[in-house]
């Protein structure tokens, strides 16, 4: 609400992590078409769990982009395009053969990662009444770098159009920044790991 009477996007996305995973998933897709920030919302999802979806999840559905990974069972792809003949809902699906390195093996001050960045023009983020240039910088300083979870937000409670407008044109590098990639991110081969814990060791080994 906050954002409503200050702001308006091309899309909101609901994306995670993995969105459907969320047991108020539904609910959250009708709040963002009651407030209406957007021309269309935006699920994006690996698409594994779509088969476990309720009536209540297609019929709130306006946009399903899909993140086919390896070993993606294919018959999802049929299922959707059945929904989507009931639902009347958009699809785009993108296939990826490999991930990018986000984190730098040496960290430093960030301003080469902020300087460059197209993420902080095109993914604006709300997570847990803060809002972020990115997702980078929503997630990183907690999940990474040991800091509090809205180091680099600002605050929703008492914004105003110019407090918003400070944020989106600031020059100064996030603390998220410093292990950032940015756009300079280099191909690596697919993998998967099997745990949170996984996930973080191997994060946490680059930096």
């Amino acid at each position: 609400m906050a954002l409503k009477p200050i702001a308006r996007f091309h899309s909101v996305q609901l994306l995670g992590g993995e969105p459907l995973l969320h047991k108020n998933l539904p609910a959250l897709m009708q709040i963002t078409k009651r407030l209406r920030l957007d021309s269309a919302t935006n699920i994006i999802t690996n698409g594994h769990l779509l088969p476990k979806m309720r009536d209540e999840f297609w019929e709130a559905l306006e946009y399903l982009q899909i993140s086919i990974y390896p070993g993606f069972d294919e018959t999802i792809l049929e299922l959707v395009e059945s929904k989507r003949s009931i639902y009347g809902f958009d699809v785009g699906t993108t296939r990826f053969s490999h991930f990018y390195s986000q984190f730098k093996k040496t960290p430093d001050e960030g301003v080469e990662s902020f300087r460059d960045c197209h993420w902080k023009k095109t993914c604006f983020t709300i997570h847990r009444g803060f809002a972020f240039l990115c997702s980078q910088s929503c997630f990183f300083p907690k999940a990474i770098m040991g800091l509090p979870a809205e180091t680099d937000g600002l605050p929703l409670a008492g914004l105003t159009e110019e407090k918003l407008l400070a944020f989106l044109n600031r020059t100064e590098p996030f603390e998220a920044c410093k292990i950032c990639c940015a756009n300079l991110m280099e191909p690596e081969p697919w993998r998967e790991a099997t745990s949170r814990k996984a996930w973080l060791e191997e994060s946490k080994a680059t930096v």
